[in-house]
């Protein structure tokens, strides 16, 4: 079977393009005021006559959508049109309250951009053919043989980027939605999150020869939310239409689902054509009119892109790879993590410390405080729908003093983890919380040294043991002079002091 799909791969390779749709992190839908919130609200409360489609209501376009829409056109090298046009699209489904949804066909606001990616060394420019602005449809829950409706999400602002097929592996696909989610995510247009379809992929696919010649039909895989259901999907499309082609077998312009469980695709319908949607301007709203100044002032607002950051992290602070590439799919904390680098070296200077008797050299220490940022406060702030968590409660400053006494061991990491929880919580500054809680460091090195003679006096047998060569006992020392100090020492120092006395061993 292996050798069969080999053969295949040999004789056609895939024509892939995407049709990205995005929900915009606005505070209010596309055409009404209804607040944009449905994951944290129950079922059909976020409603009104408009985004139910009840007659007579009227649209009134949400400026921050079109701005939005902007930041995305010029993070993606797009052309912002000057003049862009709502248009109406004509389709009949359960979830399309009107009948219709009011979309951009002929005039979209942005037209053309690339995105470059890179896969196994090497780089491929992906062209966008458009990206356009629309509403999204209500949300359809099926339950056996009952469907249900939700329309919170009725009306909320879409951007719709649609590429050019210029991808020819399903890897390409999955990398070029990595690059896109973090371009949206850096530019805080949205959380993007495929898991809550703030995010939702369409893939298109038909095949072509080695010499790039387009043989076969389009056939569109609807609604694909996540990286990996993309690329299974795609991977199982291109095998079917293979297969398909070798036998002989018509390949439909359709539209396909995709079964996770399964690992396989499954028709829907015969695909559309434009003309069965019946476009035409959408009477009840004016044309998008963008003067020159009118992009500058949003592309003055916009943050430095992935790209060029991710050159200054890697020569400025020096971090692993690894880092850099957290820090850009998470900008919120990557301007944190600055603000605390900075505040770190005020503390350790106030402490009368230096950097390179703490760390060794500045390298050291900036990954290290990336390391701790990534690994424990991300893992308590990894998403903010969960409750109150969130960075606003923690300060740079107070963050860099909670690393200064970590790290010139005032506090173990036991105790470090237990005030980061509460600061994440709470607030607060972490000294003032370590003194009030009885935190604080209260053994000093002459006392630690008669704890732990004190402690391997009442063990000689195992001192013995250790001493003819059962190393693993020094984990037991360290535990029992931990407990005498309730914990507050610091397990290296003890360690340390503990090797001292027995005599230094590897």
């Amino acid at each position: 079977m292996k050798e069969k799909f080999e053969i295949k791969i040999l004789e056609y390779k895939p024509m892939i393009g995407l049709e990205v749709h995005v929900q915009l992190s606005t505070k209010t839908k596309m055409f009404c005021r209804c607040v944009n919130d449905p994951l944290r609200n129950e079922p059909n409360t976020l409603v009104c006559p408009v985004c139910l489609g009840l007659p007579g209501s009227l649209p009134v376009l949400n400026k921050q959508a079109v701005d939005y829409g902007i930041e995305i056109g010029l993070g993606a090298n797009g052309q912002i049109q000057t003049e862009s046009v709502f248009d109406r699209k004509n389709y009949f489904y359960p979830d399309l309250p009107k009948g219709y949804q009011i979309s951009q066909f002929f005039h979209p606001l942005v037209v053309g951009g690339s995105l470059d990616i890179t896969y196994d060394g090497q780089q491929k420019k992906v062209r966008l053919r458009r990206m356009h602005l629309e509403e999204d449809t209500a949300k359809m829950i099926h339950a056996g043989r009952t469907s249900m409706l939700d329309f919170n999400r009725s009306g909320i602002p879409l951007i719709e980027i649609v590429t050019e097929p210029d991808m020819d592996d399903s890897e390409w696909a999955r990398m070029f939605l990595k690059k896109l989610k973090n371009i949206i995510r850096w530019l805080g247009i949205s959380e993007a999150r495929m898991q809550y379809g703030e995010m939702r992929c369409d893939a298109n696919i038909s095949l072509q020869t080695l010499d790039g010649k387009c043989i076969g039909k389009v056939v569109e895989i609807k609604n694909l939310n996540s990286f990996r259901s993309v690329k299974q999907a795609l991977d199982y499309e291109f095998s079917r239409q293979v297969d398909c082609m070798k036998n002989k077998i018509e390949i439909f312009k359709e539209t396909r689902g995709w079964d996770a469980t399964k690992g396989t695709t499954y028709p829907q319908r015969r695909k559309e054509y434009e003309h069965d949607y019946r476009y035409f301007a959408e009477p009840d709203l004016s044309s998008i009119v963008l003067k020159k100044e009118d992009i500058d002032l949003v592309a003055g607002k916009m943050p430095v892109m992935p790209d060029i950051l991710e050159q200054r992290i890697r020569m400025e602070f020096g971090l692993k790879e690894e880092y850099i590439s957290r820090f850009i799919d998470r900008p919120k904390l990557f301007y944190f993590y600055e603000e605390v680098v900075s505040e770190l070296k005020l503390w350790i200077k106030d402490k009368k410390l230096s950097i390179q008797g703490i760390f060794g050299d500045i390298e050291v220490m900036n990954n290290k405080v990336a390391g701790f940022l990534l690994v424990e406060l991300g893992g308590m702030v990894q998403d903010e729908r969960e409750g109150p968590r969130s960075l606003e409660n923690v300060t740079a400053e107070n963050m860099a003093e909670l690393l200064s006494m970590f790290y010139s061991r005032e506090i173990n990491n036991q105790t470090t983890k237990a005030l980061l929880e509460i600061m994440v919580k709470e607030g607060g500054d972490p000294s003032n919380i370590a003194k009030d809680k009885g935190w604080e460091k209260k053994t000093e090195i002459g006392e630690l040294e008669k704890i732990a003679q004190n402690i391997l006096e009442n063990n000689k047998e195992l001192v013995a043991e250790y001493k003819n060569g059962k190393d693993s006992l020094l984990s037991f020392f360290v535990g029992q002079v931990m407990k005498e100090t309730k914990g507050l020492s610091d397990p290296e120092e003890v360690k340390d002091t503990l090797k001292k006395i027995l005599g230094q061993r590897d």
